[in-house]
């Protein structure tokens, strides 16, 4: 193999590597983050199913902000600390990573047939910001856990929810109850538990036909 050969291969290489390892957002794309270990998302994920290998605990909305150069990315996500809150992307990839410091988070990405939602999916969630965290998974109290934020805000053509509500569960598979957790966390809340009422997770908008998983940043 001559020289330029070599180096063309070398170059060639490096850019197949570059794009492979790039990947820019799209507003509207959602990413979903497994937590580090904690009572609060174990106990999510121990009553909620992902897509592929995944076992998501928490998810959020991309913004993409042009006007700024280069462009600004955040995400659009509720969680307990501040409720409805707007993240730098960077701040957001590197809340839980892996031993090995890769963010625990994929992105998935609407049907190109529900690209005209995305418009609407950003306003109305920017709209909410300041809006207290939904402890209760109630729909009809205006608080909002992180997948009800993306079951309001994502609609088709009729207004209706792009991401399909179904009956919750707190019950483990094993012992066909409710977990301890689950029983004291509602406890303090002094309300009953919420079998069966309807509510979304990050798991099963993962499992969703309406996206795709398009990237792994682990």
């Amino acid at each position: 193999m001559t020289t330029m050969l070599k180096l063309l291969f070398i170059f060639t290489f490096l850019l197949c590597s570059t794009i492979a390892y790039c990947f820019e957002p799209q507003s509207g794309d959602i990413f979903f983050q497994e937590s580090i270990s904690s009572d609060f998302t174990d106990a999510i994920k121990g009553v909620t199913k992902s897509a592929k290998k995944h076992n998501f605990s928490h998810c959020g909305i991309a913004y993409v902000d042009s006007s700024s150069k280069p462009p600004a990315i955040y995400v659009i996500e509720a969680i307990p600390e501040t409720g409805v809150t707007i993240t730098p992307l960077s701040v957001f990839l590197q809340r839980d990573t892996t031993a090995g410091g890769k963010p625990m988070v994929a992105v998935g990405r609407l049907d190109d047939s529900l690209k005209f939602a995305i418009p609407h999916s950003i306003e109305y969630s920017m709209k909410l910001r300041g809006k207290p965290y939904d402890y209760e998974f109630d729909f009809d109290n205006d608080k909002y856990y992180c997948s009800e934020l993306l079951y309001f805000a994502f609609r088709d053509e009729k207004q209706q929810p792009i991401f399909k509500a179904t009956p919750m569960t707190f019950v483990d598979a094993k012992s066909k109850d409710a977990t301890d957790y689950w029983k004291e966390y509602f406890a303090k809340l002094g309300i009953p538990i919420p079998e069966g009422k309807m509510g979304v997770n990050p798991g099963g908008i993962s499992r969703s036909k309406c996206i795709k998983i398009v990237h792994s940043y682990y």
